[in-house]
């Protein structure tokens, strides 16, 4: 490898040690010197997924859509195309877009890597708790759930199912699906689905 892949690297490492420090303003500046260093580094795609979610947090959406196409543009694998497809159902949904929000989820709900399988089938269940669709919902994250049951996608579909028996008039089936959550130290309840 030649020095500026090692210097990306390094950029990456700090940028990465920095969020978990909490120090989240000072990773995005160097993520976004990544970006601005090498679009075509591998690390170029992990660097505007981290400042793509920093910016759906922020509700910056028209940032992120506009991110996420320039990242398209490049040469990427399926599944680092599934990941950005997969923030841009979300930025949908976000935006009280339920349709366009299902067709992008959809196209990811039979992918190979279970991980893609997940978010996608997470995501279309919430695209029917928006729409009030709940037992669908519920079918949906019971695919989540065994796809991968000890994933962290997994126990948020199992928290948002004890959601929906709840207010489907079934509270001691919610009571029990939340103690096994709450028994699960690993559950990651607010994982926030990164790929």
């Amino acid at each position: 490898q030649t020095a500026r892949d090692h210097r990306t690297e390094a950029l990456f490492a700090k940028g990465s040690c920095l969020i978990q420090t909490g120090r989240e303003p000072d990773a995005l500046m160097i993520f976004r010197q990544i970006l601005a260093r090498d679009l075509d580094h591998p690390l170029a795609l992990e660097s505007g997924l981290v400042i793509v979610d920093a910016y759906r947090r922020e509700e910056q959406f028209a940032l992120a859509k506009s991110l996420i196409h320039t990242l398209l543009r490049r040469r990427i694998d399926p599944r680092g195309r599934a990941q950005l497809q997969l923030r841009l159902a979300a930025i949908a949904l976000d935006q009280g877009n339920s349709a366009q929000a299902q067709t992008v989820y959809r196209l990811a709900a039979d992918h190979s890597d279970v991980s893609v399988r997940q978010v996608a089938l997470n995501g279309l269940a919430d695209v029917q708790v928006y729409l009030g669709h709940l037992q669908e919902a519920q079918r949906l994250y019971d695919r989540t759930i065994q796809a991968l049951p000890q994933s962290g996608l997994a126990a948020y579909a199992r928290y948002q199912v004890g959601r929906i028996v709840l207010q489907l008039g079934d509270p001691q089936t919610a009571i029990t699906t939340f103690e096994e959550l709450m028994k699960d130290a690993d559950a990651g309840l607010m994982d926030d689905a990164r790929l």
